[in-house]
């Protein structure tokens, strides 16, 4: 048996972390290129350029679209390349960073993510996902030898960004656990040391997750707030990078390719993916229940007929046709077979419709 894992260089969190950014990062270079969209900047660019007083880096800061198509890619290699930068940072979300991702690996650059936003685990991870030139449509993704340099989380920030994003972070997250499980199950060699980070990133969001939601939405840094910061920046992402991917993601990302699919969130995808997943697996019914609860207190889909309109006869049967083979779903030691998928998506819309009509009944 043969281990293999893989971590950022260093993962730095803390409240006004971009204060201290200098002090943590110049030992990557002297020159720096921050690339960001216009409102993740506009909330860093002031405590950044503070950090490097009285210094003698030379820091760069460059407007993108955060769409990571081929063409982005490419304008932001060449400007890296252009201005001799030798650390290229990602300030936004995980479109941001799959640009810098590829530009800084292209290049052999030092890379080091800023994530403004706890909306998945997209810091910590070695695979840059592409987009069409609109930006609707996955078209695949590259793959690296290694994660980034260094993670670097102003929990200040974050807790000002909007609560759905927070939110939609904890489902990516959330499912981590789940699909280790699936991989292990299909026999994939993964080491004690990832199993324990995805087991710990599991309790952390449940345990902290709805008062985490809270003090987001007060724009308060509390350590729940910090705890959920951490399973959805780094748990999230170490674990996932060093055990696999499932149903979950292998639902979740299918269902951005549908109409209206990219209206909702990464994570709000992949929680309801990892409905369906946990009744294809067999789960315990309390298991499948306590997942859906939580979902539905923090604010997460938990069945497809939260985001479409489609019949969900006709929906299922889709679903069912178009995943069955897919490369995460396939990670699944269960039935995965078309007609087993459409029976799964239509339980778990029933089940959701169930609780829905207990909790009114109770509040009556």
């Amino acid at each position: 048996m043969s281990l293999s894992m893989k971590f950022p260089g260093a993962y730095f969190q803390g409240k006004d972390a971009l204060e201290e950014f200098a002090e943590h990062t110049m030992c990557y270079g002297r020159s720096f290129l921050f690339v960001g969209s216009k409102s993740a900047l506009r909330v860093s660019k002031e405590k950044l350029a503070h950090s490097f007083s009285g210094t003698d880096a030379q820091i760069q800061f460059e407007l993108t679209s955060g769409v990571p198509c081929a063409s982005e890619i490419q304008r932001v290699t060449k400007l890296a390349a252009d201005s001799g930068a030798q650390v290229l940072c990602a300030i936004g979300g995980g479109g941001v960073m799959d640009i810098v991702r590829s530009a800084a690996m292209d290049l052999g650059r030092a890379m080091v993510m800023i994530p403004t936003a706890a909306a998945s685990d997209a810091p910590c991870t070695f695979v840059s996902v592409l987009y069409s030139e609109n930006g609707q449509e996955i078209v695949g993704d590259r793959i690296f030898h290694k994660c980034p340099d260094l993670v670097y989380v102003d929990t200040t920030i974050v807790a000002q960004a909007p609560v759905r994003l927070l939110v939609s972070g904890m489902g990516d997250a959330l499912a981590t656990w789940y699909e280790m499980e699936s991989c292990a199950g299909s026999g994939h060699e993964m080491s004690n040391t990832a199993v324990a980070l995805c087991r710990i990133c599991r309790e952390l969001i449940l345990e902290n997750g709805m008062l985490a939601r809270l003090a987001a939405e007060n724009h308060i840094v509390i350590p729940a707030l910090e705890r959920v910061i951490e399973a959805n920046c780094f748990l999230s992402g170490i674990g996932g990078v060093n055990t696999g991917c499932s149903g979950a993601h292998g639902f979740g990302d299918y269902l951005s390719s549908l109409p209206g699919g990219h209206d909702y969130m990464h994570g709000e995808r992949v929680m309801v993916g990892l409905v369906i997943q946990l009744i294809l697996e067999g789960y315990q019914e309390q298991e499948i229940r306590r997942v859906i609860r939580f979902g539905r207190k923090v604010g997460l889909p938990v069945s497809v007929a939260e985001l479409f309109e489609e019949p969900i006869e006709e929906l299922a049967h889709r679903i069912g046709q178009d995943t069955y083979n897919d490369h995460f779903v396939c990670h699944m030691n269960c039935d995965h077979s078309a007609q087993a998928i459409e029976g799964a998506v239509r339980m778990a819309v029933a089940l959701a419709k169930e609780m829905e009509q207990e909790e009114l009944h109770l509040e009556r």
